[in-house]
């Protein structure tokens, strides 16, 4: 009987890392801010302003680091029922003057129109996440003595009113590879495969041959990512 395995690479659960200084981002891995944005509605009301903002912008500080990326950047309501993409964003060199930390910094950038649709649905979720995984070569993120959460600053803006969005907690979303097999069944010296298409049992020698090949041939590291579908957005 032979049994083949197939290597898959996803996304996990998130890790909250949002107490942490730095972490580690291999390629692959992604890194998930979660803001919250019900204080933009609270001050247009106050205003007599249209509560939905029209525009959003945000900027991540980290320390310099010696490559610039990029980073796949999405958009997303909390629970990400709708998406829009920002695309494949890099860092630049910058720099910060503050209490804590003065000196060379690495920022990455990013700006959007939202349809009236898509405002509508982020603002009625009370908050949004903005995501980034990295497509280049591992790196950390980070600057000591800042957490991740303090990190990225989001900017929220309709008409006359612009409104940084809340700070909520920042997620870590390594990309792993599992191992699976199809599920089978042995009977009298034959193998039943998912499908229900009967093969007969091969020589131990030719099983170990098989197998062998089976590894030869599969994919080192496939990236596979599952399929969401993305709204776009009007300008």
């Amino acid at each position: 009987m032979v049994t083949a395995s197939a290597a898959y690479a996803g996304p996990v659960p998130g890790l909250d890392v949002s107490s942490e200084s730095t972490q580690l981002i291999r390629s692959g891995d992604a890194i998930v801010f979660k803001l919250f944005t019900w204080n933009f509605a609270k001050n247009a009301a106050r205003d007599n302003l249209p509560l939905f903002a029209t525009d959003v912008y945000f900027a991540l500080v980290a320390a310099p680091v010696p490559v610039e990326g990029p980073f796949e950047v999405t958009l997303a309501t909390e629970d990400r029922s709708v998406t829009a993409e920002w695309g494949e964003l890099d860092f630049a060199l910058g720099a910060l003057s503050g209490s804590t930390y003065t000196g060379a910094v690495s920022t990455l950038q990013g700006y959007l129109h939202l349809s009236a649709e898509f405002s509508k649905a982020l603002f009625d979720a009370g908050g949004m996440a903005i995501s980034l995984r990295n497509r280049g070569p591992d790196m950390v993120l980070g600057l000591d003595p800042y957490l991740l959460r303090q990190n990225l600053f989001a900017g929220l803006s309709g008409g006359p009113l612009t409104v940084g969005a809340l700070p909520g907690w920042v997620e870590f979303q390594p990309l792993v590879e599992t191992l699976y097999a199809p599920p089978h069944l042995t009977i009298e010296g034959e193998t039943v495969s998912a499908n229900g298409a009967v093969a007969p049992e091969p020589s131990p020698m030719l099983s170990l041959l098989i197998g062998l090949g089976l590894l030869w041939l599969c994919p080192r590291s496939p990236r596979q990512f599952p399929a969401r579908e993305t709204r776009p957005i009007a300008s």
